[in-house]
């Protein structure tokens, strides 16, 4: 599966020259679905971390990553394998109140 996201990254970006925008919603549901059964997490835990090794790998394709979650898992292993994301938690809510 790992190779076909990162195919798919290339084709799509391939079929315009425009870099790609990858939005992933509750990256935390499937650890957190599984909380009470350590082994199925950690077996999230590890795809997780693949996929993002993936967006990683094709950084030359990407405008940017957003991903969302209710967990604050983002200085976790999870996300070691992403060049230094940024929690911009904070600003959201404040850009929120704002408007």
């Amino acid at each position: 599966m790992k190779k076909k996201f990162s195919n798919l990254i290339i084709d799509l970006h391939g079929l315009n020259g425009m870099e790609v925008v990858v939005l992933v919603d509750e990256y935390d549901a499937p650890i957190l679905n599984n909380i009470n059964n350590p082994e199925l997490a950690d077996a999230n835990r590890e795809v997780l971390q693949n996929f993002y090794q993936s967006l990683k790998n094709k950084d030359e394709y990407l405008k940017f990553v957003f991903i969302t979650g209710i967990s604050k898992f983002i200085h976790t292993s999870i996300f070691s394998k992403l060049n230094n994301p940024s929690d911009i938690t904070l600003l959201v809510i404040i850009l929120l109140s704002v408007a």
